[in-house]
């Protein structure tokens, strides 16, 4: 039982070393360099096996985008404060996740020039995240798992 709790963990070390070697490919770069050129305090991450995301601080605010391998910018997340969220997001909070608190606001620009708002919202032991897009409507909702479960 230890040599394989060992090997996994072996494994599992150097999955992470490989991935933190990859560099940003040249076009992805360039992209983002491109879009964001007063963008502060950048790290990159290979969010999955086709997007880059890269977190950064831009004008005082605390950003994420995502480009494909390609480079072509996919998405913007911009962190911002429960009172930047439009009215109509708010009342659509208060109606439809009654009692539940606000965590988490972002503002989310898409490539299709789509503009929309991820929150994640709490009550309790429960949590979901929600995106809901300029009018209030619910676009998605995603029950979030307690990650210190045993």
């Amino acid at each position: 039982m230890k040599k394989l709790s060992l090997g996994i963990i072996l494994a599992l070390f150097g999955i992470t070393v490989a991935c933190a070697q990859q560099k940003v490919p040249a076009e992805v770069q360039k992209s983002f360099n491109e879009k964001f050129p007063e963008a502060k305090s950048v790290k990159w991450e290979l969010e999955n096996t086709s997007e880059w995301e890269a977190e950064f601080k831009m004008n005082g605010k605390e950003k994420a985008a995502g480009f494909d391998l390609q480079g072509n910018w996919q998405q913007t997340e911009t962190e911002i404060k429960v009172a930047e969220l439009p009215d109509a997001i708010t009342n659509a909070i208060k109606t439809q996740f009654a009692g539940y608190k606000v965590e988490e606001p972002e503002m989310l620009e898409m490539a299709n020039g789509e503009v929309a708002y991820e929150v994640e919202l709490e009550k309790g032991k429960e949590e979901w995240e929600v995106v809901f897009a300029t009018d209030g409507s619910l676009k998605s909702k995603k029950q979030l798992q307690d990650d210190n479960e045993d």
